[in-house]
């Protein structure tokens, strides 16, 4: 049973840790997290797409990330990362330490990368305690751009998919964000009982009425007591809501979760999923490489969650 804990920014970036990953990209929060930490990492990484290297803002991150001792490790976004993910840490499981701490920020990291990497540990022989801290940097309030991205992967993650016939009918937990577009017809996709999470106006109001806005169809369309808005930055509290949710459904239904909105409610669902063996799928709705480039700055505030193996 894997564990969770929130704990403070401050105190994640004064720790130890053997392993210390971030990623860099086209946003300038990607370097917020590296930039404040104060500890010792054995081993620190930067991953990044090979397709992003000329960006102004990439070649920024890069240059940031070089000069605190970041190795560069460059993914090409195809089933080739799982193979690098794996290497990376199972070179980690070296340590002569009992405990294998690490530190993760997924803030411009694509759901791949660390549902991977959160798969791969759950699952592997290991004779050691491992902790791996999230760190997620909140942007500032960016309107959306209106730029239409047409979702074209709809998909289980890699190992949050459970392969047998469904014998039940499907309940769809979905997670909205401020694109129109990205959860536009996935209720009938699915023919599911729908279920709508989105981020209340306890942290940012602007981004919570424009996501009211973008899915205000989808709003009218399910039921009331299906509708259920949670504080991005209380993770605790998020979590206890998706999990009950999911204890009231799972002996009825076959749950799929499709987590459109902000990251971290991506991450307890893996954490949930990985808990339930596979009962709880994951999939994820995306435009794939037909996403837009959005620029986004840290607002400040890094919310930070302790797993535990």
């Amino acid at each position: 049973m894997i564990k969770i804990e929130q704990i403070s920014s401050e105190d994640a970036l004064l720790q130890n840790y053997n392993l210390f990953i971030v990623a860099s990209g086209f946003e300038k929060r990607a370097t917020l997290q590296g930039e404040k930490y104060s500890g010792h990492a054995n081993r620190k990484i930067a991953l990044a797409f090979n397709n992003e290297r000329d960006d102004v803002v990439r070649l920024q991150n890069d240059e940031i990330f070089h000069e605190r001792g970041f190795e560069p490790i460059i993914l090409d976004g195809e089933e080739t990362d799982y193979d690098v993910l794996k290497k990376i840490i199972q070179e980690s499981f070296k340590t002569k330490q009992s405990e294998l701490n690490i530190y993760i920020d997924y803030s411009s990291m694509t759901k791949n990368w660390y549902a991977y990497i959160l798969y791969f540990i759950k699952n592997s022989k290991k004779i050691m305690s491992i902790s791996i801290t999230f760190g997620y940097s909140h942007a500032k309030y960016l309107k959306y751009d209106g730029k239409d991205a047409l979702n074209r992967v709809v998909s289980p993650l890699i190992g949050y998919c459970n392969i047998n016939i469904p014998s039940k009918p499907t309940a769809l937990i979905i997670c909205a964000g401020n694109e129109p577009n990205r959860v536009y017809g996935i209720k009938d996709y699915f023919d599911a009982e729908p279920y709508l999470f989105y981020t209340d106006s306890s942290f940012n109001i602007e981004y919570h009425e424009e996501t009211q806005s973008a899915n205000i169809d989808l709003l009218s369309e399910i039921k009331q007591d299906n509708i259920i808005r949670f504080p991005v930055y209380d993770l605790m509290y998020t979590n206890n809501i998706l999990e009950n949710l999911c204890k009231s459904l799972i002996n009825k239904f076959r749950i799929i979760i499709a987590p459109c909105g902000p990251k971290p409610f991506a991450l307890l669902s893996m954490i949930i999923s990985l808990n339930y063996e596979g009962e709880i799928e994951i999939w994820r709705i995306s435009p794939g490489d037909g996403v837009s480039k959005t620029d986004r700055e840290p607002e400040g505030l890094i919310t930070c969650l302790k797993v535990i193996f």
